[in-house]
C-alpha cells in the first residue's frame, strides 16, 4: 500500500508536523510463538495480484527525482542497542537496530520505509537481494475507498469495515507476479490493542522470488499496513523483525 499523486506534506496522523526518531535500549522478551504466522493453508490457494500500483509508483518517484537520502537513526552514543524507535504522529514502535529508515507524506497519505540495506525497495516495495524491507503505511478509509487497489472495485464501505473485511481491498500481490499462493490465510490479530487483520504471500516478481506478509489495523478513520517483504531465505530475520515492531507497537491518545 502506497501514495498516488503529488506530494502533499499532509499528515494523515492529524499532526501537521514531520515526525521524529528517538532511540531506545532493549525491548522487553518477544513471544515470536505468539507471533508467529498461520502455518499454510493446504492445498496452496492462488490470490488475485493486486497492489496499491499507481499509489506506490508516485511514491517511489518523489524518492527517486528528489533524491531524498534514507534516514539513518542511531541509538545513543556508545550504547549498545538492539532496536531503534520509530515515533510517529499516531503510533511509536521499535524496528532493527542498523536499519535506515524513510518517511514520505504524499497526497494524504505516509508511508515509513524500513530496510535493512541501505538502498530501498523497489516501486512495488521488492528489496534488492539480500536485505528486508517493512513499509508502513497510513491512510485514510476516504483514500482506500477512492483508490482501489490495482484491477479491484472501490471499497465504498471502508469507513465501516472492520480490519479482516478491509484487507482484501488494502493489500495484495503485485500484477505480474507468478505462482502466487497464501501462506498465512487472512486471519484477525491485533495491533497495539487494536483489532489487526494479518496475510501472507509468496510469489516470483521479475525473476524474484519473494514473501511478503501483512499486518492491517484501523484507528478511527485511519488505516495502517505494515508490510515485510524480502526472498524466502531471509523469512525467518524478516519475520522476527515484524515481530519486534508489532510487539512494541502503541498508539498515542
Amino acid at each position: 500500500m502506497a501514495p498516488e499523486g503529488t506530494a502533499s506534506g499532509s499528515d494523515p496522523g492529524g499532526v501537521g508536523v514531520e515526525p521524529t526518531f528517538a532511540s531506545l535500549g532493549d525491548p522487553p522478551p518477544i513471544d515470536l510463538a505468539a507471533l508467529r504466522f498461520d502455518v499454510a493453508p493446504s492445498p496452496p490457494y492462488v490470490v488475485p495480484t493486486r497492489r496499491y500500483v499507481g499509489l506506490i509508483m508516485v511514491l517511489l518517484a518523489v524518492v527517486v527525482v528528489g533524491a531524498i537520502a534514507a534516514i539513518t537513526v542511531h541509538g545513543p552514543k556508545g550504547a549498545q542497542t538492539s532496536a531503534q524507535t520509530l515515533s510517529a504522529a499516531a503510533f511509536t514502535t521499535s524496528y532493527p537496530s542498523g536499519w535506515t529508515l524513510a518517511v514520505r507524506h504524499v497526497n494524504g497519505i505516509t508511508a515509513y520505509q524500513l530496510s535493512s540495506g541501505a538502498d530501498p525497495a523497489s516501486a512495488l516495495e521488492i528489496p534488492p537481494p539480500g536485505t528486508i524491507s517493512i513499509t508502513i503505511s497510513e491512510v485514510s478509509a476516504a483514500t482506500v475507498a477512492l483508490h482501489p487497489l490495482d484491477g479491484a472495485l472501490p471499497d465504498v464501505d471502508a469507513a465501516t469495515q472492520t480490519a479482516l473485511e478491509l484487507l482484501p481491498n488494502v493489500v495484495g500481490a503485485p500484477p505480474g507476479a507468478l505462482a502466487v499462493t497464501v501462506t498465512a490465510a487472512a486471519h484477525e490479530a491485533t495491533l497495539g490493542g487494536s483489532d489487526a487483520a494479518q496475510t501472507a504471500y509468496a510469489y516470483t516478481y521479475a525473476g524474484l522470488a519473494n514473501a511478503q506478509s501483512d499486518i492491517v489495523a484501523r484507528r478511527g478513520d485511519q488505516i495502517f499496513d505494515a508490510e515485510l517483504d524480502s526472498e524466502p531465505s531471509l523469512q525467518s530475520q524478516g519475520n522476527a523483525a515484524l515481530a519486534t515492531l508489532i510487539a512494541a507497537w502503541r498508539w498515542r491518545a
